[in-house]
């Protein structure tokens, strides 16, 4: 009895059920209203429009599911249209198969969505890119707007589509290692509870490397890294993104995957796209860092330090084909270059890395206080060397400034005396001596206000001059 009303009230939730008793109900209403008149028909007649309501209100209702159908996604032709037009069927039978929304890359889902093996739909934004696969191969690439999964009939066997995995096509920062606030060489630790204290220990694990003398140092690194955009195509959906859709690349970076051997586990998994440039950065660290000895890491060459050294290294070796590679103490072979298996593997997987950045180094305290007094010192050495040699520039320009003012002095001084000759009187003499002082000063002072005082002087001697010469001579 329980299964039969569960049955019932299935059918009665059903479109075709609902139409059944609509029109049963407006039957009923009209056959009362017949029989309240005193109409006659026949029983028949009730049969055949009975079944003809039903006909009408079933393509009515096909019709509307259709017309409505259009508005739940935003579809933009007619293959789209239809397509809508079954998923929204199969839903109302409750036949439907995954609904599944993509976000900025990452899976937005009901629980057990994709269980469902039927015909779906996949929603992106346009900030997120896909591939579709059967259970035997790999589909396509799907970029923003909206992608049907279908069925695929292969040698008479049919295969549902389903997600195969999706990207983020913005531009990502990723750090691994530890956060700025932590100091895990610290001993006993600073963290009483033991999960904290392990998490904090497994980041320093994530970047933890051996310089050439045996000091362990771990850094926080940052990697800048994105889906290549070499072309930016409009997806299927008739969506162009800002962010560059290019489907070669996508589906490199989902379908080419790398294996990532677990440490703890000792088993072998699948890395996923957006785990490789941390992969690779932190591996590239562990290389260069043993090159260089802990004190050579805080000491320069050319103002580049050997951290900057290895810094530099990392980013060619994720950006360029080739590079000069380092020999076993950190110094450049010059005149030979080498193939980046870094770069190699990057384009192999789609992706680029546009920038690394080593910061946040850390390692044992006391070899840290140890080297920031050594640096302290050879700083402060640095810096008076520094301050000697500006004191040497400063007397110099300061000699050459006078030389320069003085035989500008001369050449004012005696500018009158090339033409004039000989002076009859020691006032005339004085006067040709101070006019091209006074004038250049006049001139100077209007940017100088220092020389206005010193203008006025020789103004007030230049008519002392002019007084005295006019006066007969006792």
């Amino acid at each position: 009895m329980k299964k039969i009303l569960t049955r019932v009230g299935s059918f009665i939730k059903s479109s075709f059920g609902a139409i059944i008793l609509t029109i049963s109900a407006i039957t009923i209403v009209w056959h009362v209203v017949i029989w309240w008149q005193g109409i006659a028909i026949s029983a028949n007649t009730h049969i055949v429009l009975f079944l003809a309501d039903i006909l009408i209100g079933w393509v009515l209702l096909d019709c509307l599911t259709y017309f409505f159908a259009q508005f739940v996604l935003p579809i933009q032709n007619q293959s789209d249209r239809k397509e809508i037009y079954k998923r929204v069927k199969d839903f109302a039978s409750n036949n439907s198969g995954p609904a599944i929304f993509i976000k900025n890359g990452y899976v937005i889902e009901h629980e057990g969505e994709r269980d469902r093996k039927k015909p779906g739909v996949v929603v992106l934004d346009t900030a997120s890119a896909a591939v579709i696969q059967t259970d035997i191969e790999y589909v396509e690439a799907v970029g923003p707007g909206i992608r049907f999964t279908k069925v695929n009939k292969i040698d008479g066997e049919e295969f549902i589509e389903y997600l195969a995995g999706s990207v983020d096509l913005r531009t990502q920062w990723k750090f691994v290692g530890p956060m700025a606030n932590e100091q895990p060489f610290i001993n006993p630790p600073t963290y009483p509870d033991p999960v904290q204290y392990n998490k904090m220990q497994k980041r320093r694990q994530e970047t933890s490397g051996w310089t050439r003398d045996g000091f362990e140092v771990s850094p926080t690194i940052g990697i800048k890294f994105r889906v290549i955009r070499k072309n930016n195509i409009q997806s299927k959906s008739g969506v162009t993104t800002h962010y560059g859709y290019d489907p070669e690349n996508v589906w490199k970076a989902i379908v080419h995957k790398s294996l990532k051997l677990e440490k703890d586990k000792d088993s072998q998994d699948l890395m996923k796209w957006d785990e490789l440039p941390a992969h690779l950065a932190t591996n590239l660290w562990r290389e260069y860092i043993r090159k260089f000895k802990l004190e050579e890491l805080f000491t320069s060459t050319d103002e580049v330090s050997k951290l900057q050294t290895i810094e530099d290294m990392m980013n060619s070796r994720v950006q360029r084909e080739q590079v000069v590679p380092l020999n076993d103490i950190g110094e450049p072979i010059l005149g030979h270059l080498v193939k980046s298996p870094e770069f190699e593997h990057l384009i192999e997987r789609g992706i680029e890395i546009l920038e690394i950045r080593i910061r946040n180094i850390l390692f044992e305290p006391d070899l840290e206080k140890k080297i920031a007094e050594q640096w302290s010192g050879e700083w402060l050495k640095t810096e008076r060397k520094k301050e000697e040699l500006l004191k040497k520039r400063e007397a110099s320009s300061e000699a050459i400034i006078r030389k320069k003012a003085s035989r500008k002095f001369a050449n004012l001084s005696s500018s009158l005396f090339d033409n004039t000759g000989c002076q009859q009187d020691i006032f005339s003499t004085l006067q040709d001596l101070i006019e091209p002082l006074k004038d250049t000063i006049a001139i100077e002072g209007r940017e100088n206000p220092e020389l206005k005082d010193v203008n006025k002087t020789l103004e007030t001697v230049w008519k002392w001059l002019l007084t005295s010469k006019n006066q007969p001579s006792k």
